[in-house]
């Protein structure tokens, strides 16, 4: 993504340049400001029309990426005024209440501070990590990026960090997808903590980390059922308020959670030009009801249909790369999408994401937590990897609910991840991170999620969205169905499966049909048992023995995203160690 970058100068091979070459693969970019001094140096690769201005002072140098929705409320309370975000935090550092400021922060953002008099370095992440800061500590070199493949870079792509490879890594990502908390597929390579401020003494060569917020100071609330859809139904629209922009994307499907962001929208300026768009198959369902959304409001709507001859391997290939291999291609099906011109023809600025909407305040995980306690739920999802998660950490500490951890695990780890490429062309506004909004869902017991609090808010809010719109099948409030009903359901599906009939309603991409093409097949046991030396291949053909796919290709159709893992493996460590081009000529094969 656009974003931030620089280094502690130890070794005289690191040069700035070489770390702001891979940021530059979007037209919507621009290099930005530079400081460098004997000791340290920074830059930033931005969007064009980004807000953020460095500030530079007699002691403090202070480089943002992202923004905040609270500034008001801060200066208020603070008893601070100040022309920016760079600026207030500058006047907080001085007054000596700067943990206390990014305490009260709501914002998505990472911030880097350079204490010139200290000679300190401080990197700071947002209350929910939601802009990444990976960071390299090893033999007293100390340097960060937005992006791996940044530190990647640093003598030019000639490997000079010492980029081992995290023992763990490769089961972690082919049993959950992605990785937990810090990891990354790198040894000496980690990511910056939500809510977390990293210090490094330049002169001591010596780091420490610390929280500035934690779950703990979320009281668990009292209140009844009622009053907890009351209050959540405004705070649901102030989410969106505070974030309130101009030349706004919003991604709309037919579930629940983009429609509250319209419906929010409206109701703030039923004049506001939106830019609604679906990625989806023709005439499924979310394009239906996506296009009622949009005749509902009189807004325009466009439709970038999923082209189902789509050569995954071939056509994703670049997504293994540029999202730093943190998640299977098969889940980069969207991204192409991401710098259509029509962001530039429209100039929108600003893409209005659900994200973890239905799965944080919905009761998708219920079967995870119900009459269990938090170490039992932790275990029930995250099973074989429970133990990659601290869950005796001092962050979580006072709070009763698995939710947070799949927050900053799962979605954070995840979801948040296709956003690594997609800020290099727009803003990500995500307001279901709202803190007020998550404080006060993480307040409240987990059994309102089961009986439709979610819904019901959005009920109450905005109930001509609700009633006079059709929803998706798969996000209805679910019921517990009738014996009758159960029954039909379970031999309907016997039936099926017992003559071959597998419904594919509402699926982007059959992946399993894609695999068990004899030209995907050749296509992808080439790239796999490649010779190209690189780490993790001895494990590679492992997988590929453990499942013996050329004698069972039905078997290989069912197993479609382990085979995608393991080509979005070669192909980022090829791109890593031979460089992009050597990946996309090899996911070109025939």
């Amino acid at each position: 993504m656009a974003g931030l970058f620089g280094f502690v100068k130890n070794n005289k091979n690191f040069k700035i340049e070489d770390m702001a070459k891979p940021l530059m693969y979007s037209d919507r970019v621009m290099q930005g400001d530079n400081y460098e001094d004997d000791e340290f140096a920074i830059s930033e690769v931005k969007l064009k029309f980004s807000r953020n201005q460095y500030k530079n002072d007699k002691r403090f140098v202070v480089f943002v990426f992202g923004e905040i929705y609270n500034k008001n409320m801060l200066e208020a309370y603070f008893e601070l005024k100040a022309n920016s975000f760079e600026e207030l935090l500058v006047l907080a550092l001085y007054k000596n209440i700067f943990k206390k400021v990014l305490n009260k922060v709501d914002g998505s953002f990472s911030a880097i501070i350079y204490d010139k008099v200290a000679a300190k370095v401080y990197l700071v992440s947002d209350r929910r990590g939601t802009c990444f800061l990976y960071y390299y500590l090893r033999d007293n070199n100390f340097a960060f990026a937005s992006e791996v493949k940044c530190l990647l870079s640093m003598g030019g792509g000639g490997q000079i960090l010492d980029i081992s490879i995290n023992e763990n890594a490769f089961e972690m990502f082919m049993e959950l997808g992605y990785f937990t908390e810090d990891r990354t597929w790198f040894k000496h390579i980690k990511l910056l903590k939500p809510s977390s401020i990293l210090e490094f003494d330049i002169k001591n060569k010596t780091s420490k980390q610390e929280y500035y917020w934690k779950y703990g100071e979320i009281k668990q609330q009292d209140i009844s059922f009622d009053e907890a859809i009351e209050k959540m139904s405004k705070l649901l629209f102030e989410a969106v308020k505070k974030r309130y922009r101009e030349n706004v994307v919003v991604p709309v499907s037919g579930g629940l959670d983009s429609r509250m962001i319209v419906a929010s929208l409206y109701k703030i300026d039923p004049n506001l030009k939106l830019h609604l768009m679906t990625v989806g198959q023709e005439e499924s369902s979310d394009v239906k009801i996506a296009r009622k959304i949009a005749d509902f409001i009189h807004q325009e709507h466009k439709v970038y249909y999923f082209d189902s001859n789509d050569d995954v391997v071939e056509n994703r290939a670049k997504f293994a790369w540029l999202c730093d291999g943190m998640f299977s291609i098969q889940h980069s099906h969207g991204l192409g999408y991401s710098n259509n011109k029509d962001f530039v023809e429209n100039e929108a600025k600003y893409l209005f994401s659900g994200v973890v909407g239905g799965e944080m305040f919905g009761s998708g995980f219920s079967n995870h937590t119900r009459n269990k306690n938090v170490l039992e739920s932790i275990k029930s999802f995250f099973a074989k990897q429970t133990e990659s998660i601290d869950i005796e950490n001092s962050y979580y500490q006072g709070m009763p609910h698995l939710h947070p951890f799949i927050l900053d695990n799962l979605n954070r780890r995840f979801s948040y991840s296709a956003y690594t490429y997609q800020r290099s062309y727009i803003n990500i506004i995500l307001p279901f991170l709202d803190n007020e909004l998550m404080d006060f869902l993480f307040s409240l017991p987990d059994e309102y999620r089961e009986k439709q609090m979610y819904y019901k808010s959005l009920l109450k809010a905005f109930p001509d969205f609700y009633t006079k719109i059709p929803i998706e099948s798969n996000s209805e409030p679910k019921g517990k169905d009738k014996p009758l009903k159960k029954w039909k359901k379970k031999l309907l599906h016997l039936w099926n499966k017992a003559f071959g009939i597998y419904e594919r309603k509402g699926v982007l991409y059959d992946y399993g049909a894609y695999i068990q093409k004899p030209k995907t097949r050749q296509k992808i046991y080439k790239i796999l048992e490649s010779d190209i030396e690189i780490p993790l291949q001895k494990e590679i053909l492992g997988y590929l023995r453990r499942y013996n796919w050329e004698e069972n290709p039905k078997k290989m159709s069912k197993n479609a995203d382990i085979l995608l893992k393991l080509v979005t493996i070669k192909l980022y460590f090829v791109a890593v160690y031979y460089g992009e081009q050597k990946a996309l000529e090899m996911a070109k094969i025939s």
